[in-house]
């Protein structure tokens, strides 16, 4: 865990070339990035309906538990069909 952050923006791209969706795996930057610490999604300015975020609350916030974030239509899908 260097800090290090993909270029997400070219994957993206990449998503939208490809008819792809990404999955972006927020839970270390919860908290510290973005102005109201929503990641580096928000950090970037970026929102885009093909992305799914997903985080924990243990890092940043000290409780437990997690999320996942996307468009209504991914969220519905996931909540509908997981075991």
């Amino acid at each position: 865990m260097c800090g290090t952050v993909g270029p997400i923006k070219e994957i993206l791209d990449l998503a939208h070339k490809y008819n792809a969706l990404v999955f972006l795996d927020e839970v270390h930057a919860v908290g510290l990035y973005g102005n109201t610490g929503a990641g580096v999604a928000e950090q970037l300015g970026i929102h885009d309906d093909r992305i799914i975020i997903s985080g924990t609350l243990g890092k940043g916030f000290g409780v437990f538990g997690g999320y996942i974030a996307g468009n209504d239509n991914l969220i519905d899908a996931i909540r509908s069909n997981a075991p």
